[in-house]
């Protein structure tokens, strides 16, 4: 979509016209992406935020995709997408150029999570994709593995909550993205490895 701040106008594909809005979007936001155009973010504080928010509560499993661009990692967890901090939030690590996952327990301070190994910030863009299926929370890049790890065994369920989904941004604590985000996706159907390799190269 055009880069702009009107209600609705960042327009949900799906039936569940979980439409966004953007906070501080311009029509500078309009970049040339990998598929069409994608959106990007200064990491000074725009972002869009999504309303619909209980289409989100992925509490039984959870397939996360965006294609992304960094532009400048200068700080920890900086956020490609995020449901508040007690139910789940993808972004940069704490202080290396690959990606995380955390998937909350019982508040934003308790929570299970991942670190990628797989490094991203190079100006260039990369399929990011995050699943969780009660069994394995995992990480991919460019439609290969990142890194996995088994289930905590106390998260049975991710918790549901009232916080609006927000894109390029985790709203509770600032940590706004820097660079570009395309095509993301929020699931709680998780799609097989052959079908993220797939899904990349086509």
């Amino acid at each position: 979509e055009e880069g702009n701040s009107d209600a609705d106008n960042y327009r949900d594909a799906t039936l569940n016209a979980a439409h966004g809005q953007g906070v501080s979007m311009t029509a500078d936001s309009d970049i040339p992406s990998v598929i069409g155009k994608g959106q990007l973010f200064d990491g000074a504080g725009d972002y869009i935020t999504v309303s619909q928010e209980p289409v989100f509560d992925l509490t039984t499993a959870m397939h996360i995709s965006a294609w992304i661009r960094v532009d400048n990692f200068d700080l920890g967890y900086q956020t490609i997408a995020s449901k508040g901090g007690d139910a789940w939030r993808v972004s940069r690590t704490n202080t290396t150029d690959a990606l995380h996952v955390a998937l909350g327990l019982e508040s934003e301070d308790d929570f299970f999570d991942i670190y990628g190994r797989a490094g991203v910030n190079d100006s260039s863009w990369h399929q990011a994709v995050f699943t969780w299926d009660a069994r394995e929370l995992c990480i991919w890049v460019d439609g290969a593995q990142d890194t996995c790890a088994a289930s905590h065994a106390s998260i049975p369920a991710i918790p549901a909550n009232d916080h609006e989904v927000c894109i390029g941004s985790n709203p509770l604590a600032n940590r706004f993205w820097e660079g570009g985000i395309d095509e993301l996706r929020i699931s709680s159907e998780v799609r097989s490895p052959g079908w993220i390799k797939l899904n990349y190269e086509n």
